[in-house]
């Protein structure tokens, strides 16, 4: 079946993957149930809660940001273990929202790697040029000698949809550069 609702021999089920991860949602009787459970999954970025009609056995992990002389912790609301500290609030956010679907089972290194790909999206390296592009849509919409100058144009692409027109009149947001760069993503 499509959009994440599966027929089983007894009923159906809600599964997705996410971040490598796949997450099973539950068993149905009817795809009606399971449509409407999908739907609030959907509504809510797909996090198991009470909101989205999970017991707190089955709920996410919750987890918070603490900043301490600029360095990005991320904590785990229930136990109070550390996931890591880093010097970039934009990849300590992206890691923060990957984690609640490892559950329990947290592959730190993994994730900080599909983090960094999330992190670097559309950013392209060219080894010979020595030149970073910003590959949208499958067009090369920019290329720049500088790492952090790539960003800032690939997040103005992509909220813009690369539209020039409201691109050249965006307020440009450096905050999310202005810290150390997260390594680049393994290949």
């Amino acid at each position: 079946m499509k959009n994440n609702i599966y027929k089983t021999s007894t009923g159906y089920i809600i599964r997705k993957t996410f971040y490598s991860k796949r997450i099973y949602y539950g068993k149905y009787d009817t795809y009606e149930e399971a449509l409407k459970q999908r739907d609030i999954l959907k509504k809510n970025n797909w996090i198991k809660n009470r909101k989205t009609n999970y017991k707190i056995n089955d709920e996410f992990p919750q987890y918070r940001l603490e900043e301490k002389n600029g360095i990005y912790s991320i904590i785990n609301e229930k136990t109070g273990r550390n996931y890591g500290k880093y010097k970039n609030l934009k990849y300590a956010k992206i890691i923060k929202k990957i984690l609640p679907f490892y559950q329990e089972k947290v592959d730190l290194k993994m994730i900080e790697q599909q983090a960094r790909r999330e992190f670097y999206k559309y950013i392209h390296y060219n080894k010979l040029q020595n030149r970073y592009h910003v590959i949208y849509k499958a067009t090369t919409l920019a290329t720049f000698k500088s790492l952090k100058e790539a960003l800032i144009e690939r997040d103005l692409i992509v909220k813009y949809d690369g539209d020039e027109e409201l691109m050249c009149e965006a307020e440009i947001n450096y905050e999310d550069y202005k810290h150390d760069l997260p390594p680049l993503p393994l290949k």
